[in-house]
């Protein structure tokens, strides 16, 4: 297996995320991913690439990662994590945000992987645009690998390899919270 993320000292005193990386290494790897990726033939939003491109571009890669930690200063942040040019061999998890599923974690690290790819590529592209969430994100790249690696390792897909399973875009649904509105 060729792995694609590694961790730093900081990431593997976590727990889950040392285990959040192993599932996403082994998923990112594995058959079953490339071909639920493969299902998608139209390209994807802010992109010049499908499923079957994407998945190429993927198992020619060279590119690791490595999973760094950072705490955001504000407690009540949205950021799960993020990769960034100005360190372009690292991705960041942030640490108040791990009270999330397995999957959910593994997918943050497969999402930004994606992101560290694409600012590699020349000829292609596959990003999303602005980090303000809305439904039609779940069409890009970065998402769709990050929903189709949530379900694999959370193991939300059956078992069983068949022409019948799909992806499922998962309904994000986010909460806007106020902290000073309890004072």
């Amino acid at each position: 297996m060729k792995p694609y993320i590694e961790l730093s000292d900081s990431a593997s005193n976590y727990p889950v995320i040392v285990e959040a990386v192993k599932k996403c290494n082994e998923h990112i790897n594995s058959h079953r991913f490339h071909r639920l990726l493969q299902e998608r033939k139209e390209n994807f939003l802010h992109s010049n690439v499908n499923g079957i491109q994407l998945s190429r571009i993927i198992k020619d890669s060279h590119l690791r990662l490595t999973v760094d930690t950072y705490r955001s200063k504000w407690p009540w942040s949205k950021a799960n994590g993020y990769y960034t040019k100005k360190y372009p061999n690292k991705l960041f998890l942030n640490t108040r945000r791990l009270n999330r599923t397995l999957g959910s974690i593994g997918a943050t690290v497969g999402h930004e992987w994606v992101h560290g790819e694409d600012d590699r590529q020349e000829d292609f592209f596959f990003h999303h645009e602005s980090n303000t969430w809305t439904p039609e994100k779940e069409d890009a790249a970065p998402f769709y690998v990050d929903n189709i690696l949530e379900q694999l390792i959370d193991n939300k897909l059956s078992e069983e390899v068949n022409k019948s399973e799909s992806v499922k875009i998962k309904n994000r649904s986010f909460v806007w919270w106020n902290p000073f509105t309890w004072f």
